[in-house]
């Protein structure tokens, strides 16, 4: 998500795109949360260079973790359109 940052706000394309990927970082970290309970909440990607020390992160707890997933799926929520337009023509034939 760090390389859409200077994307166009009003291109209804990348912001569905950007929804979709809230939508599942969202559902990924319900999966995880269902299975281990408190898990470490990842933001950033991590680079090359950062040390092994870097890379650890403790886990966070429960409550912290629902609400990064509440988060994500509001923030999906409003990137998403409200319903999906699919095109009769691709499907029929000529």
């Amino acid at each position: 998500m760090e390389k859409t940052k200077d994307t166009p706000e009003t291109n209804p394309q990348w912001n569905r795109l950007k929804g979709e990927v809230y939508f599942l970082r969202a559902m990924t970290y319900h999966y995880l949360v269902a299975l281990y309970g408190g898990v470490p909440i990842i933001k950033e990607p991590a680079s090359l260079s950062q040390s092994l020390e870097d890379l650890k992160v403790p886990r966070n707890t429960y409550e912290e973790c629902i609400n990064f997933i509440v988060a994500d799926l509001d923030l999906a929520a409003s990137l998403l359109p409200l319903r999906r337009i699919i095109s009769c023509e691709y499907w029929t034939s000529n």
